[in-house]
């Protein structure tokens, strides 16, 4: 454990050099405030895309791609037959 007094402009930097965290979870009781790095590789599971090309790495889902090409093949049906 370490103990250091500082001004409390120098804690935000502090803290973000030491817990090298993007979240933290911060507990207070009687004036003792308690913070503890969240590891979000664990507890958070990110959406992966199953397409490639131009939709690699998007949070397009398969069932709104779909819906997409229904919309699409509707609209060019509506054309030939007004054509």
């Amino acid at each position: 454990m370490s103990e250091k007094i500082m001004d409390i402009n120098a804690v935000s930097l502090y803290l973000t050099t030491i817990l090298q965290a993007d979240k933290v979870k911060v507990q207070e009781v009687d004036r003792v405030i308690t913070i503890i790095p969240i590891d979000e590789t664990i507890t958070e599971k990110k959406y992966i895309c199953p397409f490639l090309g131009i939709a690699a790495d998007s949070s397009l889902t398969t069932d709104k791609f779909l819906e997409w090409k229904r919309e699409e093949r509707e609209a060019e049906y509506e054309k030939d037959v007004h054509s």
